[in-house]
């Protein structure tokens, strides 16, 4: 049974100021079914979409209000940062909507024309309405502010909580000047208050649309709303939930299709039990065809990106129910869908369960759950980041950097038929920061979902606990070890020596920036991080991670003439890859060369070519008399040298 909403829409208008028309006001908030399906990006239009008509928004436009941009409830509510005009808010309800109109409403927008972007919010209020005896009472309704400066995505997500719907937690970002994880799901309309740059598509005007050009509404729409919200929100309400699977932990195991849309499959799984603890899995996608597409931005967009998190793909959140705040959604990750190679997700915050990509075709992919039954364990993962500078900051007292004398250096693998030939090479030195953000899971069962601690230790030197107050942490490490010095003559050869440095290391909660001097050549930086409650360094409601970061402080940079070499000697192995027989190893060659191997790792590949190669090197010919299974040149990691965990 569809939920129908309906929402009074008062404009409010500066003096001097022409209001928009209703035409306008209808095109931002009502759906209008004759509209093109290219055109349906309405508010009204967005959560009947993507509810399959389960949501149905309906506006009552008021006429408009013109008032004075120095009145107090306005200047107020329009400047308000998290709400903290909750009772002008309610003055301005008061003022200009009667208690008639409120008891007709579910909720009321207050349009405001005084443009300011980013300004949307949805407050509680508690408004006058009048009773069916004729009397007045109070009661409590939402209260959204938007403005012409706001997007169709503030427009719909405000929307979205006058309708109950609240923020799925998970992917850090920040908002407001802090780190937070409260907007967490970039898959999700209600989610991605931080991301819109990234998750969602600007349209241009339409022709003929009685909304101005100008106008917010024409930047940042969609993206759609996450399965998992719609499953957390219409669980306790009566909508069709049939498009949604359950499956059974005991069953878990067993192969499910899963369909985006326009598919016949299920649009969603849920792993588990709703009342305590479940995974959701959905497929998601552009779909150009399917009009109106509010997930168009969601691609591999890796130019522009930090991280990879609104790409297409097999996308998984967490319901939970959390002590004092409820049920609440969390984004786990994402499987890429196609891949740089399939590959599985575990599912943190559970132990040794993972859901596996199986297979992929068309709008279709077949999926399942392994491991252990979840419980709730705490897990961090960490990415990081390398930023090279050729100019120290000032601050930190590094120095100088130097640029050294060209030297010739002998290159192997250049030029027509890949020799070793020489070139005009210059050391350099640079500054190298380490950038390490943290992603906790699993510790917010107390609700201190965004009080956690975050201490990092950096070569085995700790700074003080990163509290999430925008306060930074900062501290120097000693490090003496061995580094990897640049050879005078020869290219990519590097001599040890021991030697001792001093880092700058600097944490923001989450965030961890480690300045390496320049000018000491290749070595290790180890991290660690501990998270957990305030005052709490140890026990089960705390998790740890540790990576070892690889820095380059002193180069040797070439000419253009190196590059072009390279580009003849890879022609020269791409010719020759093309003409190995059909034997297993060119067989492998040939799919290294192209793209990753589907369901095996880059590591893995190497491991079978060392294998193959053992077998078939006559095969080869003229590529192993050039010693082309060299990792670099199909970029595989050097077994002989490193184990798979180096």
């Amino acid at each position: 049974m569809p939920v129908d909403h309906t929402f009074a829409v008062l404009p409010l208008v500066p003096l001097n100021q022409a209001a928009y028309p209703p035409a306008a006001l209808e095109e931002l908030f009502a759906r209008d079914p004759a509209r093109a399906a290219a055109d349906q990006w309405s508010a009204a239009d967005l959560w009947h979409h993507t509810t399959g008509g389960e949501v149905r928004l309906r506006p009552l436009i008021l006429p408009p209000v013109f008032l004075s941009t120095a009145d107090p409830d306005w200047v107020a509510v329009n400047v308000a940062q998290n709400g903290g005009a909750n009772q002008q808010m309610a003055s301005l309800v008061r003022r200009f909507i009667s208690p008639a109109t409120m008891a007709t409403v579910q909720s009321v927008v207050i349009f405001s024309h005084w443009a300011v972007a980013d300004s949307g919010y949805c407050f509680d209020l508690l408004v006058d309405v009048l009773r069916p005896d004729g009397t007045l009472g109070k009661a409590r309704r939402p209260g959204v502010y938007l403005s012409s400066g706001d997007s169709q995505s503030i427009l719909s997500h405000e929307l979205g909580h006058a309708l109950g719907f609240e923020h799925p937690l998970g992917v850090l970002s920040t908002q407001a000047g802090q780190t937070t994880s409260e907007y967490g799901s970039p898959y999700c309309v209600m989610g991605t208050a931080s991301r819109w740059d990234q998750v969602s598509v600007d349209r241009p005007p339409r022709v003929g649309s009685a909304v101005p050009p100008t106008d917010g509404f024409w930047t940042n729409g969609g993206p759609d709303l996450s399965r998992a919200a719609l499953i957390s929100w219409g669980w306790d309400r009566p909508i069709d939930l049939t498009w949604a699977r359950q499956v059974p932990w005991a069953e878990a195991t067993t192969p499910v299709f899963l369909g985006d849309r326009g598919s016949n499959a299920k649009r969603a799984v849920v792993y588990g039990s709703f009342d305590d603890q479940c995974i959701i899995a959905e497929f998601r996608r552009p779909l150009a065809q399917l009009a109106p597409d509010y997930d168009a931005a969601l691609s591999f967009d890796f130019v522009s990106d930090t991280d990879l998190y609104d790409g297409p793909g097999v996308v998984v959140h967490e319901v939970r129910n959390l002590t004092g705040r409820g049920r609440r959604c969390f984004y786990l990750g994402t499987i890429p869908v196609p891949e740089r190679g399939i590959g599985d997700l575990e599912i943190l915050g559970s132990l040794g369960r993972r859901l596996e990509l199986l297979s992929a075709e068309g709008n279709t992919v077949r999926i399942r759950m392994t491991g252990q039954d979840p419980v709730r364990k705490p897990t961090i993962t960490l990415s990081t980041a390398l930023e090279a500078q050729r100019s120290p900051a000032p601050s930190r007292g590094f120095g100088q950097i130097r640029q050294l004398n060209a030297l010739p250096y002998q290159v192997s693998m250049t030029g027509p038929g890949c020799k070793t030939n020489t070139f005009w090479g210059t050391r350099r030195e640079q500054q190298v920061t380490i950038h390490v953000q943290a992603r906790a899971f699993g510790l917010d069962q107390s609700g201190l979902h965004d009080r956690l601690e975050f201490t990092w230790r950096v070569a085995g030197v700790a700074g003080s606990a990163a509290r999430l107050d925008g306060f930074r942490v900062n501290w120097s490490v000693p490090l003496t070890t061995e580094v990897g010095v640049p050879s005078a003559s020869e290219y990519q050869s590097w001599q040890a020596e021991q030697r001792s440095m001093v880092l700058e290391a600097s944490a923001t909660w989450a965030s961890l920036a480690v300045e390496c001097p320049p000018g000491d050549g290749r070595y290790e930086v180890t991290i660690e991080v501990t998270a957990g409650p305030p005052g709490v360094v140890d026990g089960p409601e705390t998790a740890s991670a540790r990576i070892s970061v690889q820095v380059e402080t002193e180069k040797i940079a070439f000419g253009p003439a190196l590059a072009a070499a390279g580009a003849e000697c890879n022609r020269f192995l791409k010719e020759l890859v093309d003409s190995l027989p059909e034997t297993r190893v060119g067989v492998v060659l040939k799919k290294v060369n192209a793209k990753p191997i589907p369901r095996m790792s880059r590591l893995e590949g190497a491991q079978l070519l060392d294998e193959l190669a053992a077998g078939e090197a006559e095969q080869l010919s003229e590529l192993e008399r050039l010693r082309t299974f060299d990792r670099t040149r199909f970029k595989l990691p050097d077994l002989r040298r490193r184990g798979p965990g180096g």
